[in-house]
């Protein structure tokens, strides 16, 4: 490989020389191919300072210069001996001709040059865009990473760090790998090597350390073991990129919806950017834009699609104090968005559809604005003046593109969701209701009025200096008003306004309208949950006494979990949608819950509330950091996890008088989640000498119940409303003395509002993945749990065998999702269904685990066998099997006993399966020159065989399962009895009936006969499941002989069947197997001539042989009953489903016993 003009002083440091002329040298690195001293120290060095060049090389060098220039290097001696002739053939004649050595360096430069840059428009060319962006060095790290732990293509390298892992007591220097799927680490010291590989779905804790003797390390925990990894050196970086990578597979694993495999923005390549700093990978960089969009859109509180395209240092003009604001400002594909460096002082948010124009601002001696400098943006209301930015001329382009892009984008959201109403058919007439409380007023006393009045006119003046709407200066001017209240007339606007609802309202004109309509008279288990607590939304209220607030309460529930199936409902949606409507009205209502829901409290309502549980663990770090007593008193009693969900989920409208409570929401709406904490945090520590004093949780819960009723409020419109679930006696809980709401929420925000939105989301991605790993671990322990109550699997697999298989195919699940090999469902898993059900195969995904399983595989025919054992454990039809189905097939398999193998065999053998009735089944090429006489002629014949004739018989699994008997423990469980477990689990739906016919002393229902043709099937697929056996030739001789005597039996069955009334006597009839051996000797000198017969006779319509007569005539050849008595290793055949990413090591590490792989 041609690369680019290097300067090289000491050309002969670690490096043999191999060939040599007059302008030119080829070298090969020391001890490459060999092991001795040489090759294990330069391995050394090269992989602790991480320069392990490829191994030849090629130097321009001239007599009279004592530097050398790299100009060509290989990995393969092949390679770069390719180079080397090229140099021969082409260089050389020509470079004879020149008189002057550095003309000869300025040729050869130019000639290296011209041969790069062909090499890298042809790689650009094949490669994506996003790893054309990638840097030279990063691009080979990336190869090394994929070759070193055999890593798909899928598997991209998002960045690598050097440092220290300490396998035990000593530390390894080598260098972390973080890819998007895996952590691994990678050691070569002293000829050893050291590998591991960890799974970020493994990791249950992330920790930052520093001790002394781990000073400034990161410690991971995953289920089984920890690692230490030291002396890095941007450990801070690593960390964040480790915390982000995890938490990215944590909201995968959580996602109810499933999500679409990682794919980066490419749309980045394209950006216009100034003054960004030069990522590793293109990958790194896009993690980090996702990062700080994050961050963006949680500081302006903005939909949850808004990108982040850039920051600027600069000022901001603010008119009511006429001063300049230093701060800076955020560009984002809708928005413009401005904060001050000093915390709170002032922020501001336009939004591009809003500006009018965006021009340069003349110099104005008054004001001192710099022409050079400042800009004026106009919109609908207002305008704003920014000044002291860098590079005007650049801000300006960049906004004028956000605003083109805008319009485009714009136009076509109206004209799509304009098609949709237009499509939708209105049959039933409604109309969106105003704020209930304005139709359902309460009386009001003089005081009330009065006190309204003033806050009405406190906030009229804030209006008229700091704006209104989306677009006003946000200062803490504004969080002192809300701390004093919020009059009722304008208190859905402020919670519009500073949720961020008021943008996805605005930017959805008809959303609602539309969904509403699409939502009617669908029906779902989410409706019929809403229907049910309907009536429990704040009964108290006379808005929810009346049928008006009800079905606004209603269309508002159905239409959010139409949006969003997902989540669909939960209960306590119904108590905050009920609060909403009284203060917004139904199209606010709507657009609050979203935000709710998706941004200010995300992942609070779906099926596993994961997000109050998240938050519950931020809670009790928090209480311990700050309340470390009252922390050690309560965590025995269980409470703080009590309260959280119940304090949470509601934001303490469930669970304190609905007056005071309001007062928290308004306080929610503006700063977010944190106020939760807050409030949560400061009522922990007013009661804490009370919990200090309790003795059990009960008395703890009673102080806490009885402090939250007695929160009143002085200032409330409304009369007082209690709508909280009490604990212990009333009088206990009355006796306590009563607290000021704002008294409660002032002194939270006094001690404790140092707590910022960024720390709490910080908080919370550590805490997610504890969470998800022990919500992984126990839906886990449910779905073993579930398959443990069958006798089938408890009999022949323990809990840990169970979950072996368990982690393979979530790991395996995810895996393909990521990589894209499988198509993620949308569908929301039903939880009344059993929690086995959670994993499902399709065929594609069935087949590779069943050639990488199963001893079946090596069949000629495998895809014959796999279609026919996918058709019985597909009893459902829907193209996928269930992991309790595929666990029946491994037990039958690698664990049963011979009589249930030649079952399941019989089994899969009694369905007619129409493509492979329609192509031939069996191979038509010629017989090997060493196979007996007896299995050509069985081949020909299964080649000439005719087609079957139709039948009617129409086998389940449910019928397999039901004609087995399973003994545990001394117990045994009957074939009825079985039946009705394994037919409930698997197929809910009814089944055909079974069949009633049994052997005599056997209460099993009889498996139906088989005909000819199916046999002559099953015949074939004995000959393919023992393909490349070592005594093949033998068991093809005694497969031979035991199909020749059931042609004969069947013959025998035919004729008995014309000339007998009942045939019910010949299904029954028992065979005796020393009388099948004597038959057998005498049809096997025939079975030359049956066969020819048969190819000429074709098929005969009453020929039929049953199971008993199958299993009696297989038990004659002991050869073959020993095969199938072959029980295998469970955990061998695990060990190949876990290490097959991993078969293609590279021959060092597999030959060199000094390879440590973890």
């Amino acid at each position: 490989m041609w690369i680019k003009f290097e300067e090289v002083l000491i050309a002969n440091a670690f490096w043999v020389t191999e060939r040599l002329n007059p302008y030119f040298v080829l070298q090969r690195r020391k001890g490459h191919g060999t092991r001795g001293l040489s090759s294990i120290l330069v391995g050394t060095i090269d992989s602790v300072f991480d320069t392990k060049p490829p191994p030849y090389r090629i130097l321009h060098q001239t007599t009279n210069s004592e530097v050398s220039y790299s100009v060509s290097c290989a990995l393969k001696k092949d390679e770069i001996y390719k180079d080397w002739q090229w140099i021969e053939t082409h260089l050389m004649p020509t470079l004879i001709s020149f008189e002057s050595e550095d003309d000869v360096t300025d040729f050869v430069r130019c000639k290296v040059d011209s041969l790069i840059a062909q090499a890298v428009s042809d790689i650009n060319a094949a490669q994506p865009i996003a790893e054309s962006t990638d840097s030279r060095n990063f691009r080979a790290a990336s190869h090394k990473f994929a070759k070193l732990f055999s890593m798909p293509e899928e598997e991209k390298l998002v960045n690598y760090y050097s440092c220290s892992y300490w396998n035990g007591r000593l530390p390894r220097q080598g260098w972390l790998y973080l890819s998007v799927n895996h952590l691994c680490f990678y050691s070569y010291l002293f000829g050893k090597e050291l590998k591991l590989i960890i799974k970020w779905i493994d990791i249950k804790r992330l920790e930052r350390d520093s001790t002394v003797f781990f000073p400034d390390s990161i410690k991971i925990l995953t289920r089984d073991k920890c690692y230490i990894f030291s002396l890095f050196l941007k450990t801070s970086e690593t960390y964040n990129l480790m915390e982000q990578l995890a938490n990215l597979t944590m909201r995968q694993l959580i996602s109810d919806e499933r999500q679409v495999p990682f794919k980066v923005d490419h749309n980045l390549t394209a950006k216009k950017s100034k003054n960004v700093p030069k990522k590793v990978s293109f990958l790194k960089r896009d993690l980090d834009a996702r990062a700080m969009s994050e961050s963006y859109r949680i500081t302006f509180r903005l939909p949850s699609q808004e990108k982040l395209d850039g920051t600027l240092p600069l000022t901001l003009w603010t008119p009511y104090n006429k001063q300049h604001v230093w701060g800076k400002m955020y560009l984002s594909n809708n928005y413009i968005c401005f904060e001050s460096r000093v915390k709170s002082l002032v922020a501001l948010i336009i939004p591009l559809r809003e500006i009018l124009s965006t021009e340069k601002l003349d110099n104005n001696q008054n004001t001192g604005y710099d022409r050079n400098n400042a800009i004026l943006i106009s919109c609908l209301k207002a305008n704003f003046i920014f000044s002291h930015i860098d590079d005007r001329d650049f801000l300006i382009i960049k906004i004028s593109e956000l605003l083109s892009r805008l319009t485009e984008d714009r136009r076509s959201s109206i004209d799509s969701l304009s098609r949709q109403l237009s499509t939708v058919d209105s049959q039933t007439s409604w109309v969106p209701e105003a704020a209930l409380s304005t139709k359902f007023p309460f009386p009001e006393t003089e005081d009330s009025k009065a006190k309204e009045s003033v806050k009405n006119n406190l906030w009229e003046l804030h209006f008229i200096e700091y704006g209104r709407g989306i677009s006003c200066y946000r200062t803490s001017k504004a969080r002192e008003l809300i701390l004093k209240g919020i009059p009722d007339d304008i208190r859905g606007e402020l919670w519009m306004l500073y949720s961020g609802a008021v943008n996805e309202l605005s930017t959805h004109r008809g959303y609602y309208e539309l969904i509403v309509q699409q939502s009617l008279g669908q029906h779902s288990v989410a409706t019929d949950e809403i229907e049910r607590d309907l009536h429990r939304s704040l009964p108290e209220h006379p808005a929810f006494q009346s049928e008006l607030g009800i079905n606004a309460l209603r269309r508002v529930l159905n239409a959010y979990a139409f949006r969003n199936p997902s989540i669909g409902y939960c209960q306590a949606m119904n108590i905050v949608a009920s609060v909403l409507l009284l203060y917004a009205s139904e199209e606010e209502a709507f657009w609050l819950l979203v935000a709710l829901c998706e941004r200010l409290l995300p992942d609070y309502y779906n099926t596993k509330v994961i997000g109050a549980l998240v938050d519950q663990g931020v809670l009790e770090e928090l209480v311990k950091e700050h309340l470390p007593e009252l922390y050690n008193k309560l965590i025995p009693f269980g409470i703080l996890s009590m309260i959280s969900l119940s304090w949470f989920l509601t934001i303490f409208l469930s669970v304190m008088p609905f007056e005071s409570a309001i007062h928290i929401a308004d306080c929610f709406f503006f700063d977010g989640a944190k106020v939760v904490f807050q409030v949560a945090l400061n009522i922990l520590a007013s009661n804490s000498d009370a919990l200090m004093a309790a003795k059990d949780d009960g008395e703890a819960m009673t102080v806490l119940s009885g402090y939250l009723e007695n929160i009143s409020n002085r200032d409330a419109k409304i009369p007082h409303i209690v709508h909280s679930v009490a604990y212990g006696s009333a009088s206990k809980r009355a006796s306590q003395t009563s607290t000021e709401i704002n008294d409660l929420i002032y002194d939270s925000y006094a001690k404790y509002g140092f707590i910022s939105a960024n720390y709490i989301e910080k908080l919370r991605v550590k805490h997610r993945i504890n969470v998800v790993q022990n919500l992984e671990d126990n839906t886990m322990k449910n779905v073993i749990r579930s398959l443990q109550s069958f006798p089938l699997i408890s009999k022949y697999l323990t809990y840990d065998q169970i979950k072996d298989i368990y982690v393979i195919f979530k790991e395996e699940q995810l895996r393909q999702q990521y990589w894209g090999q499988i198509t993620p469902t949308p569908e929301k898993f039903d939880m009344s269904h059993p929690f086995y059900e959670i994993f499902k195969l399709d065929m594609d995904q069935f087949r590779w685990y069943f050639s990488h399983s199963s001893p079946w595989a090596q069949a000629e025919n495998v895809d014959s066998l796999i279609l026919r054992i996918f058709t019985l454990l597909d009893e459902n039809c829907d193209n996928l099997i269930n992991f309790l189905e595929f666990l029946i097939l491994m037990v039958v398999i690698l664990r049963a006993d011979a009589e249930m193998k030649l079952r399941f065999i019989y089994c899969i053998h009694l369905l007619n399966i129409p493509e492979l009735i329609s192509s031939p089944s069996l191979s038509e090429n010629e017989s090997d020159s060493q196979e007996t006489e007896l299995g050509a002629e069985a081949e020909e014949f299964f080649a000439a065989a005719p087609k079957p004739q139709d039948t009617n018989v129409s086998f389940t699994l449910t019928q397999f399962l039901s004609s087995i008997t399973i003994t545990n423990n001394n117990h045994q469980k009957t074939a009825h009895s079985l039946s009705s477990a394994m037919t409930g689990a698997i197929m809910p739906s009814n089944i055909s009936a079974l069949n009633d016919t049994h052997n005599s002393g056997d209460r099993r229902p009889s498996l139906p006969p088989m005909n000819q043709q199916q046999f002559i099937q099953l015949w074939k697929t004995l000959y393919d499941i023992f393909s490349g056996e070592s005594n093949e030739q033998q068991i093809y001789h005694c497969i031979a002989s035991v199909g020749t005597y059931l042609l004969k039996l069947g013959e025998l069955s035919s004729q008995s069947e014309n000339s007998q009334t009942n045939s019910d006597d010949i299904t029954e009839s028992s065979v005796d197997s020393e009388t099948i051996g004597t038959d057998m000797s005498e049809c096997e000198s025939n079975s030359s001539a049956k066969a020819d017969n048969k190819k000429c006779e074709g098929v005969e319509e009453n020929w039929f042989i049953t199971f008993q007569q199958f299993c009696a005539a297989l038990h004659t050849e002991q050869h073959l009953v020993d095969l199938f008595e072959v029980k295998h290793d469970w955990y061998s055949v695990l060990a190949k489903l876990k290490n097959w990413r991993f078969e293609k090591q590279n021959s060092f590490s597999a030959s060199n016993p000094n390879v440590i792989t973890v």
